[in-house]
């Protein structure tokens, strides 16, 4: 009896571990891997020790209509510049307690080593992944460890696979580009309204700014249902929707999927109300140097945030500095 017991411990142990393999590969087989991304990058911020376990994750949003993370995508005429929505440094603490999603807007002007002075969005569309990470790192000192790229277009798969958000418009704006109107209110978006409203450029009182706010109001409401208690509870509830954020994500080649697996599972504990969402302070730039009123510059305020970033301090430093938040 007890051998019987031993044995078809040991087979549904191997059955749940080949499950797990084949979960993996096929997590594997569905992510678009981006080559070279850090390749022979010079002059990068040095890890702090402060800073060690600590994850710093860029993630470029952008408004392609092809295959997301296809780096092959950009243009190194600088063409498709204005397709690079956002960049966002996601930053995980050591201790798995906070994390942080920082919107760094893509028209804040940075020195690259390619293309001179111009703004951090173009850097993707210049010079592809590489040159996107080399000039965050530049812009704002902090180590880069990882890259994911995800087309705004398809995130609506992502919306859908929680079953659809819920966001409060402050005040009613028109979009003059489609011609949509939002009416001030509580909105259940699904995965096609979500997009059209997180795309929204024109009309809004502070521009990219609130587009940025927009973004980040998605962002959380995607989070809390994807970290909600019975998404937690039943592992194909999640392996479903990493297996939807997989078909949509371009991430750096040398991230493996069980890297991926481990951090998820190593965020287990997370709640949404752990992850802040803040955008990078930014001043009016040089028209001049680029011929477009559309450039901002870092604000100084920001070399506080980036140093709290690199120390791994960010929890803190937002707490006592509460204005910074996306309300």
């Amino acid at each position: 009896m007890v051998r019987r017991l031993v044995l078809a411990g040991l087979l549904l142990a191997l059955v749940t571990c080949s499950l797990l393999l084949l979960a993996v590969r096929h997590l594997d087989g569905n992510l678009n891997r981006i080559p070279g991304v850090f390749d022979d990058l010079s002059d990068r911020p040095a890890p702090s020790s402060a800073a060690a376990g600590a994850l710093d994750i860029l993630i470029v949003a952008t408004d392609l209509e092809s295959e997301a993370g296809d780096a092959s995508a950009a243009k190194e005429d600088g063409r498709e510049a204005d397709r690079v929505d956002d960049l966002m440094l996601f930053h995980i603490d050591s201790q798995r307690r906070t994390a942080a999603v920082i919107s760094i807007p893509a028209d804040t002007l940075v020195e690259t080593s390619s293309h001179g002075m111009n703004t951090v969005g173009s850097a993707y569309s210049r010079g592809g992944a590489r040159l996107a990470v080399e000039s965050v790192e530049r812009l704002t000192q902090v180590r880069v460890d990882h890259l994911a790229v995800i087309d705004w277009a398809r995130f609506g798969a992502l919306v859908d696979a929680v079953g659809g958000i819920t966001v409060t418009v402050p005040a009613t704006v028109r979009d003059p580009a489609s011609g949509a109107t939002w009416k001030r209110g509580r909105h259940l978006l699904d995965g096609t309204e979500a997009v059209s409203y997180i795309r929204q450029r024109d009309g809004l009182p502070r521009g990219d700014l609130d587009r940025v706010a927009r973004q980040h109001a998605v962002l959380r409401e995607v989070m809390e249902d994807t970290l909600h208690q019975e998404m937690r509870k039943q592992p194909w509830m999640l392996y479903g929707f990493l297996d939807t954020v997989s078909l949509h994500l371009g991430v750096d080649e040398g991230w493996s999927t069980a890297e991926m697996i481990g951090l998820v599972l190593s965020m287990r504990n997370f709640r949404s109300a752990m992850i802040s969402y803040v955008t990078m302070p930014v001043a009016e730039g040089d028209r001049s140097a680029t011929g477009s009123g559309a450039r901002v510059l870092p604000h100084e305020d920001s070399r506080a945030l980036w140093h709290a970033v690199g120390e791994d301090r960010l929890g803190a430093w937002v707490a006592q500095n509460p204005q910074i938040l996306t309300p």
